[in-house]
């Protein structure tokens, strides 16, 4: 063995830390921003850096307030060092998935004094499907999910080690990026876990209620809050009360709570029961298999329990949740990982044939997943992305055209905002925009397919299909 393979194996931080670069972060760059998510957020981020606005975010000149901005002052201060790319926009995902798995395993061996243990919880989270493509994302929810891991590590750690001062630290820590990245829900996910925990602590273990339990925490998450509080006071002294009220009440509390008809991504109830199968996938099954084979457990180890906790808790939370979408779940994957390690680890019976048959599962869906973030997303780079149709809009501006947007979705807005680095008109009235239409042979317009009857006297330059939605490009009947 080559004897630098030899010292890598010999610093397991080092070797995983390498292999999280080279399967979260390859290929990152060989295809455009995806979906309505990435042009979206890198629209808002691009946004900040090129009109140096950075206390309210923005997507194409409206404000944007669905979010606290931590997410996109991360974006932007990587589109400042590396440009507008794709890789710039999702560097901060790969770096707060990197950022998870260390901590994974950093917390996994530091409690159980195991690195077999810590290295199987940092290779089954790093394999579930959702928290790899994730991670190569631009957007919140990975920097959500490592935010509620630092907390919940920082709190288990106060639990499970002499390390108090640093343990609550980390803890006030992850509630401030948890918080500072999604508003209100940050605090409500590990709210969550350490309510269920420390109520079943007090019922199975300690049967009574020590106050300073339930203290010590709430204290420490106020003081987690203050950069979020902060940020919300300087809204308000620039901005007034509604800008407040948008950010804590309807893009938080009212999505929470709304009904399913009205609420963003409305979903009922058993909606991720139904999407159970998908959920921590491909490690599903054997996360259930873990959870039966353990429950003897829970009472009896609050190390088990708080795990348990983390995995439960939040998944009945969201459930009550009107909104919903499969990655709200990311934040409950580091548990799932290390119930899996865990059980895994403690079969001491398990034959060497298995062990090996094991760890060829997970090789090959490492290669898997490398191979195709290197080659299978870059060979349809263009199938779901704006990065040609606004290359062309940029060569029309240049040749004299001016560029309009017609009833634009969020995704149009982000898009045109990063690829063609500054405000771009908006217009939704039909009637001035057939009259802009017909009085300037320059104009050109880009809007949806299904938009193409509310105008008249236009001429088609292109046609494009992104995902499910055609759009096309025209210009005035009259243009030369």
């Amino acid at each position: 063995m080559p004897d630098f393979i030899s010292r890598l194996l010999s610093k397991p931080y080092l070797l995983l830390l390498c292999l999280s670069v080279f399967v979260l972060a390859i290929g990152i760059n060989t295809y455009s921003l995806r979906g309505s998510t990435e042009s979206r957020e890198a629209g808002v981020a691009a946004e900040m850096l090129q009109d140096h606005e950075f206390l309210v975010p923005q997507l194409n000149g409206e404000e944007f307030l669905e979010k606290p901005p931590l997410s996109y002052w991360l974006q932007a201060a990587s589109m400042r060092v590396f440009g507008y790319t794709a890789a710039a926009a999702r560097a901060p995902s790969v770096i707060a998935g990197i950022a998870t798995l260390m901590l994974l395993f950093f917390s996994v061996k530091r409690i159980t004094q195991s690195t077999q243990k810590a290295w199987l919880a940092a290779l089954f989270l790093m394999t579930m499907a959702s928290f790899w493509m994730n991670s190569r994302m631009a957007g919140q929810d990975i920097l959500l999910a490592f935010g509620i891991a630092v907390a919940l590590v920082g709190f288990w750690f106060t639990r499970a080690t002499s390390a108090l001062a640093a343990g609550w630290l980390t803890y006030a820590f992850g509630i401030f990026i948890a918080t500072f990245t999604k508003g209100v829900i940050g605090l409500a996910i590990p709210g969550s876990v350490l309510f269920a925990y420390l109520l079943l602590e007090a019922i199975w273990f300690d049967r009574r209620l020590v106050i300073g339990n339930w203290l010590r925490p709430a204290v420490f998450a106020v003081l987690g809050l203050l950069p979020l509080a902060v940020w919300l006071y300087a809204l308000y002294r620039t901005h007034g009360a509604d800008y407040v009220s948008e950010v804590v009440l309807t893009n938080s509390v009212d999505r929470f709570a709304g009904d399913y008809q009205r609420g963003a991504h409305a979903e009922p109830f058993y909606y991720y029961l139904k999407k159970l199968p998908e959920t921590f996938a491909p490690w599903t099954v054997l996360v259930l298999i873990a959870l039966w084979q353990l429950r003897a457990q829970f009472r009896s180890n609050k190390n088990l329990l708080l795990v348990l906790c983390w995995l439960l808790a939040p998944y009945i939370l969201l459930s009550f949740s009107a909104g919903k979408r499969p990655t709200y779940l990311l934040g409950i994957y580091p548990a799932a990982a290390i119930l899996c390690a865990l059980f895994i680890g403690n079969l001491q019976t398990l034959q060497l044939r298995w062990r090996r048959a094991g760890a060829a599962l997970i090789g090959v869906l490492l290669l898997a997943y490398s191979l195709y973030g290197a080659v299978g997303l870059a060979r349809h780079k263009d199938s779901d992305s704006f990065d040609t149709t606004f290359a062309q809009l940029v060569q029309l501006e240049r040749d004299g055209h001016a560029i309009i947007l017609f009833a634009p979705t969020e995704r149009v807005s982000g898009a045109a905002r990063f690829y063609m680095q500054h405000a771009v008109p908006e217009m939704s009235d039909e009637a001035t925009m057939n009259a802009m239409l017909s009085s300037n042979p320059a104009l050109v317009i880009f809007l949806q397919q299904e938009d193409l009857p509310r105008l008249r006297d236009y001429r088609v330059l292109g046609e494009i299909s992104h995902g499910k939605r055609g759009y096309a490009i025209v210009a005035s009947a009259s243009m030369l």
